[in-house]
Parts: C-alpha cells; structure tokens; sequence
C-alpha cells in the first residue's frame, strides 16, 4: 500500500469534512470512489462533486483551479476537466467555494489564464492549474460557505 503524505491525508480529511457538510445541509450523500482507477477515470464521487482541498488557500488568497494531471509523457483532464464532474468544491474548513465546473470551463477557455504547477502525486504526475482570486470567485460561485454562513 501507497504511503499518503501529510498533504494527501489532509485532503482525505476534508473530502470527509465536506460529504458530510453535503448530508447535514443539501440533504445529499456523496458516494465516494474508493479505487484510484476510479478517481482517476471517474472522479472523486458518482455525484460528480470534484472535492479540492486548497491547502495554501488562507496564505494567498487564490484558489488553484485544477485542469490537467501532467506525467510527462502524457496528460490527463483533471479538476474542472474530470467528464463526470459537475461540481468543484475548493476552499479550506473556513472558507469553501461551490462552483458549477462549467462556469470555471467558460472561464478558462475564455480568459485563458497561464497555468501553474500544483500538487504532484506518488507516481509522479504534476497537477497544473490556474489560480482564482476570492474576489473573481465570489462573483462565479454557485454559494460561498464561511463559518458565518454556517450559522444560518
């Protein structure tokens, strides 16, 4: 079995964290995919609500918009691109942005923002994506959570 790195279990943490903010408050059970061919192939969940922990998120100020997984010899549609996703979560615990991938798709295909480097896996795949700021975000978003919306 795969040693999960620091960043990888705090993903899976708020992956947990978000499905059951999704049962408790849209009254939706998030079936997740367990096998990494089906998260790879599938995406996060049969729902299609891509989940991203944006761990440098409270430290910059943007949200890193996944689009490709690179491997080098070859790349794959990630994030927004994942064909059964529909939805793309991305935030923190504090903080999280609900977005209709589409409307993250219009965006980047219009604008055609420069691509960055993120996250790379175990097997060596670099995940490229372009950064959102909270002000371009807070205009998109289908619902920006925040512990004060939290309350109500």
């Amino acid at each position: 079995m795969e040693q999960l790195t620091k960043k990888q279990s705090k993903g899976l943490e708020y992956e947990s964290f978000i499905m059951d903010w999704f049962c408790e408050n849209k009254k939706i059970n998030l079936s997740h995919y367990t096998t990494t061919n089906e998260q790879f192939f599938k995406g996060e969940n049969r729902q299609g609500v891509e989940i991203k922990n944006d761990q440098k998120f409270a430290e910059t100020g943007n949200l890193f918009i996944s689009v490709e997984r690179d491997y080098g010899y070859k790349k794959y549609p990630s994030g927004i691109y994942k064909d059964q996703s529909w939805l793309y979560v991305i935030g923190n615990k504090e903080i999280f942005y609900i977005f209709a991938t589409k409307h993250l798709k219009q965006y980047y295909e219009k604008h055609t923002p420069n691509l960055f480097n993120g996250f790379v896996s175990n097997k060596n795949g670099t995940d490229k994506g372009f950064l959102l700021n909270t002000k371009l975000a807070d205009r998109i978003c289908i619902q920006k959570i925040t512990k004060q919306t939290k309350l109500f």
